[in-house]
């Protein structure tokens, strides 16, 4: 970018060199109308003048581009040093991945064992002859399980079979429809395309398509 200086030292010599084009023209005018008065030595001279603040346009402009030059080069080598120390970050990334899939990992060991007791148990209760959709009553020890659902329950709070895929689903909608929310022109991306945010879409309690499903919720008992 050139400088308000350099413009104004450009702009002052090439004036200069107008002027002295310009009083060159007039004095030769001069001595085609006889005025015996103009000798060779002002022609000359003004010509001079007028070559050197052409030359002191010509300096300027190469110190002006120099300049831009100089700036380009380092703006560069900022953005180059930035893009390298980034790296990091991406490793930072990377680990971030990496700690995701180990979660979800473990979330799927933990729904396998969880649902491995459910199964148990519903076998027990029909071992000791315990009638399924009962109600749990005193009769039955506050024990019931669904024929159906496959649940169990005790007391009346429900204990579910769980399906790790819909957890994670309902998990990472939620959270990607927080981000989409932050910023609705979707300008985090990954996060939002056409509108819509990037995740699973599952049905909320309504039945209709959202967020209302707190994973949480499956999970606890008589949630």
């Amino acid at each position: 970018m050139t400088t308000k200086t350099e413009v104004d030292e450009i702009g002052q010599a090439e004036r200069e060199a107008a002027d002295a084009d310009q009083l060159v023209a007039a004095l030769e005018e001069r001595v085609r109308e006889g005025d015996e008065s103009v000798t060779p030595e002002q022609i000359a001279a003004q010509r001079e003048l007028g070559k050197f603040a052409r030359l002191r346009a010509e300096g300027a402009r190469r110190k002006a581009e120099k300049a831009r030059r100089a700036v380009r080069e380092q703006a560069m080598a900022e953005l180059a040093d930035e893009m390298r120390a980034a790296g990091r970050d991406e490793e930072q990334l990377v680990a971030a991945i990496d700690t995701f899939e180990s979660a979800l990992r473990a979330l799927g060991e933990a729904v396998a064992g969880h649902n491995q007791r459910v199964v148990e148990w519903r076998k027990r209760m029909q071992a000791l002859d315990i009638p399924h959709d009962g109600h749990g009553g005193p009769e039955h020890a506050g024990l019931a399980w669904n024929e159906r659902g496959h649940h169990v329950s005790v007391d009346g709070q429900t204990v579910r079979r769980l399906s790790t895929g819909r957890l994670v689903g309902i998990t990472v909608h939620r959270v990607a429809h927080e981000w989409w929310r932050a910023d609705q022109r979707g300008a985090r991306y990954g996060t939002e395309y056409g509108g819509r945010p990037l995740a699973v879409r599952v049905p909320d309690q309504s039945g209709a398509y959202g967020v209302k499903i707190d994973p949480r919720g499956l999970v606890r008992r008589g949630a």
